[in-house]
């Protein structure tokens, strides 16, 4: 940074030079809105897409519950 202020000192003196960031850093500086409401509507989404999963998931083994008895059966009296 003192390498910066003293390039532009050499070009213009009267120039003030303040707040030196990095490209990086301003960037972090202005996306943080962005960045919180993300999280803000990820974190729901994800956990909605976990409940979704578990009830399908006990959507389909129900059915599969109630033939559980139906295959017992069918597999002792020689079915495949």
């Amino acid at each position: 940074m003192a390498a910066i202020r003293e390039l532009v000192r050499s070009s213009d003196p009267d120039l003030l030079v303040t707040d030196v960031q990095t490209m990086f850093g301003r960037e972090h500086e202005s996306l943080w809105g962005r960045r919180t409401l993300a999280w803000l509507f990820g974190i729901p989404a994800v956990v909605s897409g976990i409940m979704a999963f578990a009830g399908i998931c006990g959507v389909i083994s129900y059915p599969v519950g109630q033939r559980a008895q139906k295959i017992g059966v069918r597999m002792a009296l020689g079915a495949r």
